[in-house]
């Protein structure tokens, strides 16, 4: 199964919006794991306490459910491929949330729409290979959606609007 929508979106119980994972986890009569392969917003930085979104949802999944979050700060698609790996193996997650960003794969510091082009190319391609991964290891797929970087500049804004798109054609 894969399913796309905003990763900020997916762990906001007060806006009705955990019954997604919700209702995958809880169609498995064992507990489940819930990876989450990311960046440092799906490690919670920059939110207070237990107010990231990856915390918010272990607690709207409740006790049936463990979210293992395996977010590396600064992750880009090739780093996260690793980490997802390992933390296949050691986690054997019924689902997987893949949220990382453009950003790190280097988007802000191209110039020229052609580079632009070929950095949203890359991380798609890498996007595409972690849900194969994921989905090979018997996992569901959560992917979060593209999310704002104060970095982005005008030349961004084709690469970043058609990564978007793409995603969403996806899910």
């Amino acid at each position: 199964a894969f399913l796309s929508m905003g990763a900020a979106c997916i762990a906001c119980s007060r806006y009705g919006q955990r019954a997604l994972l919700s209702r995958l986890c809880c169609s498995w009569p064992e507990p489940c794991n819930v990876l989450i392969i990311g960046s440092s917003v799906a490690c919670g930085w920059s939110a207070g306490g237990r107010q990231g979104w990856a915390q918010m949802l272990d607690e709207a999944l409740g006790p049936q459910t463990r979210v293992v979050n395996e977010a590396i700060p600064g992750s880009d698609t090739r780093i996260a491929a690793t980490a997802l790996a390992a933390a296949l193996l050691r986690w054997k997650p019924k689902a997987v949330v893949i949220a990382l960003s453009a950003g790190n794969e280097g988007l802000p510091v191209t110039t020229g729409e052609a580079a632009a082009e070929a950095c949203a190319d890359a991380f798609l391609g890498g996007l595409e290979a972690l849900v194969a991964a994921a989905e090979r290891a018997g996992a569901a797929v959560v992917l979060g959606s593209v999310y704002p970087h104060g970095a982005y500049k005008a030349v961004h804004y084709g690469a970043i609007t058609r990564v978007a798109e793409t995603m969403r054609g996806w899910g």
